[in-house]
Formats: C-alpha cells, sequence, structure tokens
C-alpha cells in the first residue's frame, strides 16, 4: 500500500476473527479471502450481503469478495 506500508516493512495485527466485525469496517485490516489470497486493505461493505469491498491506494479496488478472516493492523513498522 504506497503511502502506508512499503515492500519488507512489518505489519503487525491483532488475532484475527471470522468475516469482519462492524467495528472493522472503514479500518485497515489484513484480510484473507476465500481463495487463500492475503491483502492489506480498508475494508467496507460491498454491494452483495455478507461480501465486502477491498480498498487501497495505487491499485484497483476487489470489489464483493468473500472475507474468510480479518485482522485489525495495529502497527506498522519500517525496516
Amino acid at each position: 500500500m504506497p503511502g502506508i506500508a512499503e515492500d519488507q516493512w512489518l505489519i503487525y495485527y491483532d488475532s484475527r476473527v471470522a468475516s469482519v466485525p462492524d467495528e472493522f469496517l472503514g479500518e485497515l485490516c489484513v484480510v484473507w479471502l476465500s481463495d487463500d489470497r492475503v491483502y492489506v486493505k480498508k475494508v467496507y461493505r460491498g454491494r452483495d450481503p455478507g461480501t465486502f469491498d477491498l480498498i487501497s491506494s495505487g491499485y484497483e479496488p476487489l470489489r464483493n469478495e468473500d472475507v474468510e478472516w480479518c485482522a485489525k493492523v495495529t502497527w506498522i513498522k519500517p525496516r
């Protein structure tokens, strides 16, 4: 995520939880998708029920994704 974290930086996060709790919406999170992809993105509700839009600067949004797990980013450490 340009402007947030660069390659090789360390990203710390809380315990992961199933899906995306309401209090994580709009927050920077690590998300695990049902097809084993993992991203660091801001999470918003998707158009379809139970899906989420994943947004980050410099990349196209991922729309209506099925999020298996989510964890809120707590700290980013440059290397």
